[in-house]
């Protein structure tokens, strides 16, 4: 008896190459990812009583759940990815053009893939369209175009940088630890408070970096860098949500992935 393999398949395009941002080996995990746990049937559901419909080709997950989901071996050791740079990767595919992003308070993202129906229907893959010399498929996008939109939404002009505005929040914390180009660093500062980390705690992370790891001969990384690769969990013991100072408890919230 032939045996079946359970769970079904999701079709994978040839052209998922023509993609620049799927060229880096962690989006092209987290599409696959995408696809494989997005909703295919015709059929509509709702979950429980919240009102929240799911369509075709939509994705319900909390962030910090897709780390979990995405955790992986490296040496003898599991990894995951961090619950902002899941933030991160998610908004990149969206101004990519690939998903649609709606957040839905405390239930997590809602993720739509575009053209889902297109990419999933056998009938779209019958026939190869060909270009007038016949000897090269006519591409369904411009992926020059796509890069370069992308990459002019996602770049910051370096010229423009005495122009900017900072926040006394990140002035703060440019002032305990400032290595790096300043604006980067606030472009990735900005990006970090949009995914739910807290200032204070971001603060005393950088501090307790500083304290521990900065020294005459090694002068630390680069601020923007240390952010985006969520450097501050790592110094979440000394980040704690209670300080005390002057006998004067301060409070602040932990985002979930901390807690």
């Amino acid at each position: 008896m032939k045996e079946f393999i359970p769970n079904g398949f999701v079709i994978l395009a040839r052209n998922i190459c023509d993609k620049p941002l799927l060229s880096n080996p962690q989006y092209l995990k987290l599409w696959i990812y995408l696809l494989t746990n997005m909703h295919t049937r015709e059929e509509a559901y709702t979950i429980g009583n919240t009102g929240i419909t799911i369509e075709y080709g939509q994705y319900l997950r909390a962030t910090r759940i897709i780390s979990k989901d995405n955790e992986y071996m490296e040496g003898s050791r599991y990894k995951s990815w961090g619950h902002t740079k899941v933030h991160r990767m998610l908004k990149d595919l969206e101004a990519n053009g690939s998903v649609i992003l709606k957040n839905l308070q405390n239930y997590g993202t809602l993720i739509t893939v575009i053209n889902a129906r297109k990419y999933g229907d056998f009938e779209n893959y019958r026939h190869k369209v060909e270009t007038l010399d016949g000897t090269q498929l006519k591409r369904n996008w411009d992926n020059n175009k796509d890069y370069n939109n992308y990459k002019e939404k996602n770049t910051s002009p370096k010229k423009s940088n005495h122009k900017r505005q900072y926040s006394d929040a990140f002035e703060g914390l440019w002032k305990a630890y400032s290595r790096g180009p300043k604006w980067k660093a606030d472009d990735e500062y900005r990006i970090a408070l949009e995914a739910g980390v807290d200032a204070q705690m971001l603060l005393d992370a950088v501090k307790a970096y500083v304290t521990q790891e900065v020294r005459p001969d090694f002068k630390g990384e680069h601020l923007h860098r240390w952010i985006k690769n969520c450097r501050y969990e790592e110094y979440q013991e000394e980040a704690k949500d209670n300080r005390k100072i002057g006998g004067i408890t301060l409070t602040y919230d932990l985002p979930h992935h901390l807690r």
